[in-house]
């Protein structure tokens, strides 16, 4: 009965997450030549061109996600722990064509 209950809870929450995401300005990337700006489930986050070293694709679990090394000079500065990230999606490309993408657009618009 508990294990019942725990699976009803864990999908409801599963269906909530999913259909907050097909509401539409809840989930999108944004290139332009001050950096990135992404919004996954109405949370936005910007990554300025000049914070990032580089993109490249990494098999996570079953996904192949875009990740981003942050700046080595910008972590001496802050108090961030970690020097990678993650996009959370690959926004309908394939994962290398948006890291070809943004590498692009970082050749393009950083200016260090």
């Amino acid at each position: 009965m508990l294990i019942a209950v725990l699976n009803i809870f864990f999908f409801g929450i599963c269906l909530i997450i999913f259909v907050i995401n097909m509401i539409p300005n809840s989930s999108y990337l944004t290139i332009d030549e001050k950096g990135i700006e992404m919004k996954n489930l109405f949370r936005t986050t910007f990554i300025p061109w000049q914070a990032v070293s580089g993109f490249k694709t990494k098999l996570i679990f079953v996904n192949k996600l875009v990740t981003f090394t942050i700046d080595e000079k910008l972590l001496e500065s802050s108090k961030m722990k970690g020097k990678t990230g993650a996009f959370p999606d690959t926004y309908g490309m394939s994962a290398k064509n948006l890291a070809d993408l943004l590498n692009e657009y970082k050749a393009k618009f950083d200016r260090v």
